[in-house]
């Protein structure tokens, strides 16, 4: 059977890293840890896991940190994961085990995100994880062959893409395995320094653009994300994701009508994204335009149910002094979705 090297990045990961470790106990075949200075007790939870470990100086690049565990890995297949990362047990042992007969050299495992962050793009609803109201799916490679020669690029939001597709490598998805992200957060300490110089280098690679705009969003530099994603747009106008941000970043300075504008453009490219009436019907809501923001949540929930869209009915009705609609829409979104949190909450204004 195929045999698999987990490699890891951590620093201070006391928090997560036992979970991830149990999770892959007598899966994979080795465990190799690199450290960036941990002054907690990682070190000695990864001891206790018999994890291999090594020490790496910080020098400001993620990928150079990769690759670095990258070269203690002596199995057949290389699986990245991060400290508040974990599988589900039995999922990667069936991974494991299709291995020897798959026709790849690389493997995108998608990533439940969770997450109370309810404005994320593509946020779904679920109180599979207690203490989370949900979570979004992101997609990265996580599993590729060992004799490949494949490393990391960029500082920062690392990735092997650039190294697959120069090697010709076959990448492949699977759909019945996920990645269990428990530790999603938008505050990104540090890495705006990071960004600034990848912009420097890469100023026009439109990963290293998007990127930027994402970490420019979380840490409230609004004209540079808007500039970041403004340019993103003009090159991949069909990306949801770009839209949404942009249009988060306007509202967030307060230009709402361009905002309004970029939603707009998104429902048009996909109007199945509930993601997008919500945030629009936000933006009508606030201009007091409650007309428009209950047309648009209604329509949303045509399309699909969704907690943000009953809830944020209830607030248009709440406004408006319509109480008995509030309660209405209120019941019928716990009608679908029981446990959440804030339909919960406003449910207590009746009782």
């Amino acid at each position: 059977m195929a045999t698999i090297s987990a490699c890891m990045i951590v620093k201070d990961a006391e928090e997560h890293l036992e979970r991830c470790l149990h999770s892959l106990q007598g899966v994979v075949d080795e465990v190799i840890i690199v450290d960036t200075g941990s002054s907690d007790k990682t070190l000695e939870i990864a001891e206790r896991f018999q994890a291999r470990i090594h020490h790496f100086t910080w020098v400001d690049d993620f990928s150079a940190a990769r690759n670095e565990s990258l070269q203690h890995a002596t199995k057949d297949w290389i699986l990245i994961i991060d400290d508040d990362e974990a599988f589900d047990k039995r999922e990667i042992e069936q991974l494991k085990s299709k291995l020897d007969t798959l026709e790849a050299d690389a493997i995108i495992i998608p990533k439940k995100n969770f997450t109370n962050e309810r404005n994320m793009q593509g946020w779904v609803a679920s109180s599979a994880i207690e203490g989370f109201d949900g979570y979004f799916i992101s997609k990265r490679v996580q599993m590729f062959k060992n004799n490949k020669g494949v490393t990391f690029s960029y500082k920062l939001h690392e990735t092997v893409m650039p190294s697959l597709q120069e090697k010709k490598c076959k990448v492949v998805e699977v759909t019945d395995v996920f990645l269990l992200h428990y530790g999603y957060s938008t505050s990104r300490e540090g890495y705006a320094q990071l960004v600034e110089k990848e912009l420097k280098e890469h100023g026009n690679d439109i990963k290293v653009l998007y990127d930027a705009g994402v970490t420019f969003l979380n840490t409230g530099d609004y004209d540079k994300s808007i500039d970041a994603f403004t340019k993103v747009r003009k090159i991949h106008p069909n990306y949801l994701k770009t839209l949404a941000n942009l249009g988060a970043a306007l509202t967030k300075k307060g230009d709402y009508y361009v905002a309004a504008q970029v939603y707009l453009d998104a429902i048009d490219r996909n109007p199945k994204d509930t993601s997008s009436y919500n945030n629009l019907a936000v933006i009508f809501r606030r201009a007091k335009n409650y007309d428009r923001a209950e047309f648009l949540l209604k329509k949303g929930l045509r399309i699909q149910k969704d907690p943000r869209l009953f809830y944020l009915l209830a607030r248009v009705y709440e406004d408006q002094g319509n109480i008995d609609d509030m309660e209405k829409a209120v019941q019928n979104g716990l009608a679908y979705f029981s446990t959440d949190v804030q339909l919960l909450q406003l449910q207590k204004k009746f009782n």
